[in-house]
């Protein structure tokens, strides 16, 4: 029943309309010890972006998807081809850290880093791409480890969720708990 409750939940998530708590930059919350844990590291990386930090880096790929979109428009496909594409250039590790890097901080790493950072930086390239739907970051809790994907509302208007990772044939299903959402403005806590 547990596992019910929780996929509903997720499901609700997804799709935009769980409850949440909203906060600004610098409010204190009702938060759990696990979210407390993001509050302060996303403040710290909220403090650590400007408009600048999306706009300040470049790659030679860019400029295809960038055509791409000039001709084709955003569309549901678009924003999953352009997400894909981006995320193939990436390299994921395992990060003993917890510091969240900035887009400029991610390329200068030559594109590695761990979920949090590729999700970081998918975010900030729909940004510098000028796609007009709401993008966050999206961090959940799975039965082993904390996961961070992305989280696009779509030009639909649905909400879609997108791995940092490439999934192979041998990775299982998981349960995602979420915990939070946040963009360069706004954190948004899971009901708890």
């Amino acid at each position: 029943m547990k596992q019910v409750a929780l996929l509903l939940f997720f499901l609700m998530a997804l799709s935009g309309c769980a409850a949440t708590n909203t906060t600004g930059l610098n409010q204190e919350e009702n938060v759990s010890p696990r979210q407390a844990v993001y509050y302060k590291a996303i403040l710290k990386w909220q403090d650590n972006i400007d408009q600048k930090s999306f706009q300040n880096f470049d790659f030679p790929q860019l400029m295809s998807i960038r055509n791409k979109i000039a001709n084709e428009g955003w569309s549901n496909s678009t924003v999953e081809e352009t997400l894909e594409e981006i995320r193939k250039l990436t390299c994921p590790t395992m990060e003993t850290n917890n510091h969240w890097d900035t887009p400029r901080e991610f390329v200068a790493k030559n594109l590695q880093g761990d979920c949090k950072d590729i999700a970081i930086f998918l975010f900030a390239m729909l940004k510098k791409l000028d796609y007009p739907g709401q993008v966050r970051i999206f961090a959940v809790k799975t039965q082993f480890i904390d996961h961070a994907m992305l989280k696009v509302q779509m030009p639909d208007k649905s909400w879609k969720v997108f791995d940092t990772v490439k999934k192979t044939e041998h990775n299982t299903q998981f349960v995602y708990t979420p915990i939070v959402e946040f963009n360069d403005r706004e954190i948004i806590f899971a009901a708890i």
